[in-house]
């Protein structure tokens, strides 16, 4: 399940856990139990730090600004992906797979939301 920064916990990943279920979010670094090096990170762009305990991930990674995101079924492997900048020219980044992932299926469900609400 994909959840934005308001639903995701880290206590909530272990009850889904147990189910036998996954759970991938942006996390609030004022949660509890979230790992002070992270909530404190100073990233620059491009940037990403990570803590991994049993099947549990937390994740801070730059971009234009700090995204947190906590999951407890993808790992911390990135990738190169190509966007488009201003001025139509390409550029090439190193992105986490849990952000291009979220990003990917959080898109569908806002989707859903918008159709729902018509």
């Amino acid at each position: 399940m994909f959840t934005d920064r308001l639903y995701t916990n880290i206590q909530l990943g272990e009850e889904f856990l147990k189910n036998k279920a996954h759970l991938t979010g942006t996390i609030m670094v004022n949660r509890k139990n979230m790992l002070l090096y992270i909530k404190k990170a100073k990233l620059k762009p491009g940037e990403m730090i990570s803590c991994k305990q049993h099947n549990h991930l937390l994740l801070a990674w730059k971009d234009k600004r700090v995204v947190t995101l906590y999951t407890n079924f993808y790992s911390n492997d990135a990738k190169i992906v190509k966007r488009i900048i201003k001025g139509g020219e390409e550029e090439t980044i190193v992105k986490p797979g849990v952000v291009i992932n979220h990003s990917k299926y959080m898109g569908s469900v806002d989707t859903a939301d918008q159709y729902a609400a018509a």
